[in-house]
């Protein structure tokens, strides 16, 4: 560690600097000493890690994330509430928000993919700007029944290159099944000192797969092509923080659940019939869990009348690359 003053923008700042990497093992004693935790990091990895320790030592994130010509911004954990709470206005996680990583082979630095360096400025810039809005917050204000009113997170995207260059979505607040801040929360402060949290395991098992033969897929440009006269219908598995993030219109949002029964039942309760003669087309994220969800609805029926139930081959991500380059990479 290495404490000093800063002397070329304000001499009056002091700053401690750490030479190693941050492990599971000492991020809880480190975040214990502050007040607030920026993450200016570009990998899942650290970013779960980051996060997750903030939840268990009580302190708000400032997350921004800047990539070629594009950044997010977003303020987690803010306000801060243990894990477990039920008042309803404690700030969501990373987990909340992305409670699954993306694959492993889908994951670009800014090393990989290169990065514009105003788009860094602006980023850093608004991030820094959310810290001082954050450390400088007067108490929660109260609504006229005496209860605190909670603090709406919002996520926010810049892209250079479009009209207009900023997007800013509200989220939801925290997931009553987060692994890391709800009352079913299985990260511990003695899990992650133990090491027993594999962080670059958990960002990397989940793999590219394959379970549609190529008559049951089609890919994004193929299916940009279609006329969307009401004969077929897009059915986009993502969970509804995603989708509420960007969504193609006139798709049905019906997010993947992990349990084939589960998500039949909630794509019948959305008045989907896989029988009714239309084509179906399954879309999500990277195209894993749209092909789970295709397989799902083709063994329910057994193939008996079923014009066209087809996965979308690498999901938003092969749009985002064949068809439309504006499209969020969140």
């Amino acid at each position: 560690m290495i404490r000093g003053l800063s002397s070329s923008l304000n001499p009056n700042v002091l700053y401690d600097t750490y030479q190693f990497h941050l492990t599971p093992q000492k991020a809880i004693q480190l975040f214990q000493r502050y007040d607030l935790v920026l993450d200016c990091t570009d990998h899942p990895t650290s970013r779960y890690l980051i996060s997750d320790a903030c939840i268990l030592t009580g302190k708000p994130l400032v997350s921004a994330s800047a990539l070629k010509t594009e950044g997010q911004l977003i303020v987690l954990n803010n306000p801060p509430r243990p894990q477990g709470d039920t008042s309803g206005f404690g700030g969501p996680c990373y987990r909340c928000v992305f409670p699954k990583p993306p694959p492993a082979d889908t994951v670009t630095s800014c090393g990989e993919g290169g990065i514009l360096g105003p788009v860094v400025g602006v980023m850093g810039v608004l991030q820094a700007l959310e810290a001082t809005k954050v450390l400088t917050a007067k108490p929660p204000t109260h609504s006229s029944n005496g209860e605190e009113e909670s603090v709406r997170p919002t996520l926010l995207m810049f892209s250079a290159y479009n009209t207009p260059e900023f997007r800013s979505v509200r989220l939801r607040s925290r997931r009553a099944d987060c692994a890391a801040c709800s009352s079913q929360a299985t990260i511990t402060p003695n899990s992650l000192t133990s090491g027993s949290l594999d962080y670059i395991a958990f960002c990397g098992a989940t793999a590219t797969i394959n379970l549609l033969p190529p008559q049951q897929r089609v890919s994004a440009t193929d299916f940009s092509r279609l006329p969307r006269n009401g004969s077929n219908v897009l059915i986009d598995v993502r969970d509804e923080v995603q989708y509420a993030i960007c969504a193609l219109r006139g798709s049905i949002n019906v997010p993947w659940t992990g349990s084939a029964e589960s998500w039949l039942e909630k794509a019948g309760a959305n008045g989907l019939s896989f029988d009714d003669g239309r084509e179906h087309y399954v879309m999500c994220r990277f195209g894993n869990d749209s092909q789970l969800a295709a397989k799902a609805a083709l063994q329910q029926s057994d193939g008996a009348g079923i014009t066209v139930v087809k996965d979308i081959t690498g999901g938003f991500q092969s749009w985002r690359a064949e068809v439309d380059p504006s499209w969020p990479d969140y």
